[in-house]
């Protein structure tokens, strides 16, 4: 809310404001940063990040002190095991959280978690989250795409023909453009779903990339 940029690297984490960057360096946990790891906003304030395969709520004391706390207790962990390995977050719309845990996916929720029925993801986890504009969540790894419509409970499986596991590390799994339509990395290039197909855009149609799409912005 402020307008500070947080970054997140393999030695810690930073934040950027006005100018000036400070780092950011909890006393009870050091933070550093996977290629997958990443950094939310809670809607009631406040940052969530995933590190070292964990979630943890990064809060300031008045005083400028910053403190990492973990954001699911020992008992939480204890009951829901897929919670030992967490690579990724999403929060969703109605501040409910949505996981890559494990190999599963999983939607955190009223203090419960559901592990949604679906195809394991590959070794890594989902390395992509996406909600898109109507509410429905987009998910995908190294060699499928899976959509949870809106207040559905399966995995629909919308992997597109042809190669999908790109070489690059891909920071941004997914962008929805002016018209709704969502575009992912693939191969060389990356495919656009415009709710029926997918539209490939690669070498063959003039977008060059020795090692594939990185990052996406529309």
């Amino acid at each position: 809310p402020d307008g500070a940029l947080w970054v997140g690297t393999a030695t810690g984490l930073f934040r950027i404001l006005d100018g000036t960057t400070s780092a950011v360096a909890p006393t009870s946990r050091a933070l550093n940063f996977d290629i997958l790891d990443n950094i939310v906003s809670q809607p009631s304030g406040g940052q969530l990040v995933v590190s070292q395969d964990a979630v943890w709520n990064l809060s300031q004391t008045p005083s400028g002190e910053w403190r990492a706390s973990a954001y699911f207790d020992a008992a939480q962990i204890a009951s829901h095991r897929d919670l030992v390995n967490v690579s990724r977050l999403r929060v969703a719309r109605d501040g409910s959280l949505w996981l890559s845990c494990r190999r599963a996916l999983c939607h955190w929720h009223d203090g419960r978690l559901d592990v949604l029925d679906g195809p394991p993801a590959a070794a890594g986890g989902w390395n992509g989250l996406f909600e898109d504009r109507d509410g429905n969540l987009w998910v995908r790894d190294s060699t499928r795409i899976l959509v949870l419509p809106r207040g559905g409970k399966s995995l629909i499986d919308r992997t597109p023909m042809g190669e999908l596991h790109s070489s690059s590390l891909f920071v941004t799994a997914f962008a929805q453009d002016a018209a709704g339509r969502i575009l992912t990395p693939a191969g060389r290039g990356l495919v656009r779903w415009d709710g029926r197909a997918w539209t490939r855009f690669d070498q063959a149609s003039g977008l060059v990339s020795s090692f594939g799409v990185t990052t996406l912005f529309v």
